[in-house]
């Protein structure tokens, strides 16, 4: 479970980073990588981590498809954790239960395993010094959106959490 959590936040600490050089490059709210804003984006990464357009490029792709992955996991995800619930509410047999549990457990294994795909793939195409520049990147851009959303328990607080939702 500390592996999966740890691949979430390194991927999270991804789309964080790339979407705070997008930030900066588009003002607020950004561009959101479309059309002129994704170009500036791409020159903003090159530049920070001192590699070629085409380099930078191949990892926006890299980021992108695995986004597309995760995506798809994590609807099927949603759709087998409201099936257990539905599951758990009725009463079903512990055959059931594991049953839709196994179904829960692959997709997490799934996501995580995405994730941390990308994550090798990126890693390869910088090399060990800019992968590891890249890494601070994103937790410098994690500390920015901590801050903006009012500290780290932000996310459990009553300013837009899941805490109380079952």
């Amino acid at each position: 479970m500390k592996n999966f959590v740890k691949g979430l936040v390194v991927f999270g600490a991804l789309v964080l980073a790339v979407n705070s050089v997008n930030a900066e490059s588009a003002g607020r709210g950004g561009n959101r990588g479309e059309g002129r804003g994704r170009e500036r984006m791409i020159s903003k990464i090159a530049e920070k981590l001192d590699i070629d357009t085409a380099t930078a490029q191949k990892m926006q792709e890299i980021m992108k498809n695995g986004m597309e992955a995760r995506k798809k996991l994590s609807e099927e995800l949603k759709a087998n954790m409201k099936s257990l619930k539905e599951l758990v509410d009725k009463g079903a047999s512990e055959a059931e239960l594991n049953a839709q549990i196994d179904k829960v457990e692959a997709n997490r294994d799934a996501i995580h395993s995405a994730m941390l795909s990308g994550g090798k793939e990126i890693r390869q195409l910088l090399g060990t010094e800019k992968y590891a520049k890249w890494l601070v990147m994103q937790g410098k851009a994690m500390s920015q959106m901590r801050e903006r959303r009012g500290g780290q328990g932000a996310r459990n607080s009553n300013r837009g959490g899941r805490s109380g939702r079952n």
